[in-house]
């Protein structure tokens, strides 16, 4: 919307149309994402698969772990984007998933470069400054090769940063509290635990400019309706973060290595030196682009040039809150080799939720960028013609040149040196060569011009940054390790599922087919299976591969009847001992999930109920149940033949409900045992009335039925948190809804 006098904003509108020409090679159909970014898409394809055929939000996945809440996969996965572009394809019948989630990402990436470009507008006066930051920003990112900690650990970060400064240079408390919010926004679709080194950078950052601004705190008693309304609007939405977050593994037993399973913290050996990249050596990514599994450091060769002229020519407080920034990563990041980790550890504990700090290098991306934009804003200052100036602008040039000859003969020497990063195998040296010369061309193009035009050389330095890293994006994309161009068209597009009567083990699962197993070559190691955690149509008897999260009653179940242990020494590979036929049908595994049963074992509590698991052989013919009275007399007989007792058919099936016809032949009823995990979140209904649903054989459930036909209705709703994943869905459509209307009414006009 245009107003009145305002000026249109042709950099933004540059910036927004390199953004999409970054992004075009990826959204080839061949190039899947890869690492923690496929499990991310599959989360998104379920719960958009399931609101896209049955309008129905998903809160419970059925299969891949013998029924789970679907809390974890929702608060871990999808963003405010995620929701607002799962809207807007239900609402126009987009069928092909993996296309949606790329776009997105796009529209994550659209307010990453949106909220960078404010933040510039605070810090720099150059627009010139302000391009080459945006530019470093969204062409050195590579979402799709790991987006938590490549991406989404920071792309709400900088509009936090410019309602932080907005703060401190205005003294209005509304902005302190729209910068909370939007910090709690961005942890949607993140790790819970990212909000702990949010927080601590968020400290940095802002403590120096207090200091400076005499701690303004007394404004936030200001009696406004911006002040109230925005505050009560961070409480609210916090509470729903929280109170989410805590519940969210309610009944779920985890698997993160040096976790306490209660607490969740990290123990001090495994924070220090858990997570790819601890040690010095993965700097040389600053001056060699590669490829890893995690995360990429290079944003080009010219920031760090002018972060480092920076480091002796600027003195502004906000340049020394961002330098203070890029050294508290660097030495956290190095976890073991310096005291400094150690140390946060001991005197801050809610880093002890934190891991990975071996993996925070695109987290320095961002910050290494905009200290290099305080750099070349003085730079080109410097550069000034003013009478008397002259040998100031000696120094300045010459500082210049000399800090970009050493960057260049470090890059010979790591060279020449043969240290590297580790890239799987990736062969970068092609690309290597050329950001080098670009680089040594740049370097004595902007020297010599520097003293003739002060805006030409901010053109030639945004020119040559871009050619860098067009070609570092480039380079990318034809390396990509994923191109799996000749999948189902069925993995990726939205996919009709029905009930699967039966699990099915892994040595029955098709390679990339609606399983998502998939063989992925990686240079120097061994085809390895990973599953794509597709939680659609495949429902696996045991895992074959790691997972993180499982039903604690079922693991209660594992361990007693069979050792299943997992091997944290085997790449998260279970040891799976003690596997009998009896597990087996108990499980679900050749035989059906649903099943009738007529001879039962009451017990008054769990204690009870483990102790006749581990005694009673034929846990398949007779049920333990827990609670309830015994409604058929315990007979020392043998149990009636399953078929025997009547039948069933499925009526309907989605994630959270399930319907069907039970015909009992039994006079004396029988009871319906569901091998789908039990959970107080499910209710049942028999022919419209209330039915108890009692915990079957430690962890599944089952329900009493009469003789005679009944129609069956199974329904998981968990109450408030159900309430809560709802409303967290509407609010990120209205968070994204709001931020597009400020791009487009703030963003392209001035």
């Amino acid at each position: 919307m245009k107003k009145a006098g305002s000026v249109f904003r042709y950099d933004f509108l540059f910036l927004v149309l390199i953004l999409f020409l970054t992004n075009l090679r990826y959204f080839d159909q061949s190039i899947w994402p890869q690492h923690d970014t496929i499990y991310v898409f599959q989360s998104f394809y379920t719960f958009y698969n399931n609101w896209f055929l049955h309008h129905e939000f998903t809160r419970w996945f059925p299969y891949g772990t013998y029924g789970i809440q679907a809390d974890h996969w929702q608060l871990f996965s999808l963003t405010p984007a995620s929701y607002f572009c799962g809207f807007l394809g239900a609402l126009f019948q987009i069928k092909k998933v993996l296309l949606l989630f790329k776009i997105s990402i796009l529209f994550e990436e659209l307010f990453f470069l949106f909220g960078l470009y404010l933040l510039c507008g605070q810090l720099f006066k150059s627009k010139m400054v302000k391009v080459f930051v945006c530019l470093g920003g969204i062409l050195s990112t590579v979402c799709l090769l790991q987006i938590y900690w490549n991406f989404r650990i920071y792309y709400l970060l900088p509009f936090v940063f410019y309602a932080l400064t907005l703060f401190l240079k205005k003294k209005k408390p509304h902005y302190l509290w729209f910068a909370g919010i939007v910090s709690i926004f961005s942890l949607f679709g993140n790790p819970a635990y990212f909000a702990v080194l949010h927080l601590l950078i968020l400290i940095i950052f802002s403590f120096p400019r207090m200091v400076q601004n005499h701690f303004p705190f007394k404004s936030l008693f200001e009696k406004s309706w911006q002040n109230i309304l925005s505050f009560g609007m961070m409480i609210f939405i916090s509470f729903i973060f929280i109170y989410f977050a805590v519940h969210m593994y309610d009944g779920v037993r985890t698997y993160d290595t040096g976790r306490n399973i209660l607490t969740f913290q990290t123990d001090i050996q495994n924070f220090l030196t858990h997570g790819s990249g601890i040690g010095p050596e993965k700097f040389l990514e600053y001056l060699f682009a590669g490829s890893g599994d995690n995360c990429t450091l290079y944003a080009g060769l010219f920031p760090i040039l002018f972060l480092f002229y920076g480091v002796f020519r600027v003195r502004r407080t906000e340049f020394f809150g961002v330098f203070m920034i890029i050294l508290f990563l660097t030495f956290l990041s190095l976890g073991d080799q310096t005291f400094i980790a150690r140390t946060i550890y001991g005197l801050f504990p809610p880093i002890r939720w934190f891991r990975y700090i071996g993996q925070i290098g695109g987290f320095m991306r961002l910050f290494v960028l905009l200290g290099s934009g305080f750099g070349l804003e003085r730079f080109l200052e410097d550069m000034k013609q003013t009478p008397g100036n002259e040998k100031l602008l000696l120094i300045a040039r010459n500082l210049f040149l000399y800090s970009g000859l050493i960057v260049a003969v470090l890059i010979v020497y790591f060279s020449k040196m043969n240290i590297r990063i580790n890239t799987e195998g990736i062969n970068w040296i092609n690309f290597d060569i050329f950001s080098y010369f670009i680089f040594v061309a740049g370097l004595f193009s902007v020297w010599r011009l520097s003293s003739k035009s002060k805006t030409l050389a901010g053109i030639f330095v945004c020119l040559f940054l871009a050619i860098d890293l067009f070609l570092f994006q480039w380079h990318v994309v034809d390396l990509w390790p994923n191109r799996w161009a000749w999948a189902e068209e069925s993995v990726s597009s939205v996919r009709p599922y029905q009930f699967q009567y039966q699990r099915v083990m892994p040595s029955e699962i098709p390679m990339l087919a609606p399983s998502g197993f998939a063989v992925v070559n990686k240079p120097g190691r061994e085809k390895l299976n990973i599953q794509v955690m597709n939680f659609m149509q495949i429902d696996n008897c045991l895992e074959q591969y790691f997972v993180l999260e499982q039903p604690e009653n079922v693991l209660r179940l594992l361990k007693i009847r069979a050792d299943y242990l997992r091997n944290n020494l085997k790449n998260g590979t279970y040891v799976q001992l003690g596997i009998t036929p009896v597990l087996l049908h108990t499980i679900g595994c050749h035989s059906s999930k649903l099943r009738f049963f007529s001879e039962t074992l009451f017990t008054a509590n769990p204690h009870d109920a483990e102790f006749l698991i581990e005694k009673v052989n034929d846990i398949d013919k007779i049920l333990v149940l827990e609670g309830g009275e015994s409604l058929t007399s315990p007979s020392s007989a043998q149990a009636l033949d399953q078929d025997s007792l009547g039948n069933l058919h499925v009526n309907s099936f989605t994630f959270n409900t399930l319907r069907l016809t039970a015909d009992v032949q039994e006079s004396s009823g029988a009871w319906l045992y569901y091998a789908d995990t039990y959970h107080p979140g499910w209710k049942a209904f028999v022919n419209g009335k209330d039915e108890q649903i009692l915990k079957a054989n430690l962890a599944f459930k089952a329900i009493h039925l009469q003789k005679g036909k009944n129609e069956v209705e199974f329904i998981y709703f968990d109450g408030l948190k159900g309430v809560l994943s709802v409303l967290i869905a509407v609010l990120g459509i209205v968070f994204s809804g709001i931020v597009l209307f400020m791009i487009f009414t703030n963003g392209f006009w001035l």
